[in-house]
């Protein structure tokens, strides 16, 4: 990731708790400005649209974005599975992000991305 810059988030949203959803993408939006980036993070768009018009700010912002983050269970998102495929057709990089346990601690994990390579 060091040449990358600006990154959007991608996760699901629609017909999760509004408070699950704020509370995850404000945690990895944290973790990336931590690492020196620029974040896109949907989940700060204004309530109240139509699912094409979150659509539409969202490609937009993609297009915007040096790659894209991809939550976890992102694959369960419509919308995200969209913003994937949008950012491999228009060459962006992606990247899945986790979290990894540390060393044997139950409670010590590490956030680690990974990049996507040929659309896997």
């Amino acid at each position: 990731m060091d040449d990358v810059k600006i990154v959007y988030l991608s996760g699901p949203i629609s017909g999760r708790p509004y408070y699950e959803y704020q509370d995850e993408f404000r945690e990895w939006e944290t973790i990336c400005e931590n690492k020196g980036l620029v974040v896109l993070n949907p989940a700060k768009n204004p309530k109240g649209l139509t699912a094409a018009d979150y659509m539409r700010i969202s490609l937009a912002q993609v297009e915007a974005a040096d790659a894209i983050v991809l939550l976890p269970n992102w694959q369960n998102s419509k919308g995200a599975k969209i913003e994937k495929a949008y950012a491999e057709y228009i060459g962006k990089r992606v990247f899945f992000c986790k979290f990894i346990q540390w060393g044997g601690s139950k409670e010590a994990f590490y956030p680690v991305f990974e990049e996507v390579k040929d659309g896997n």
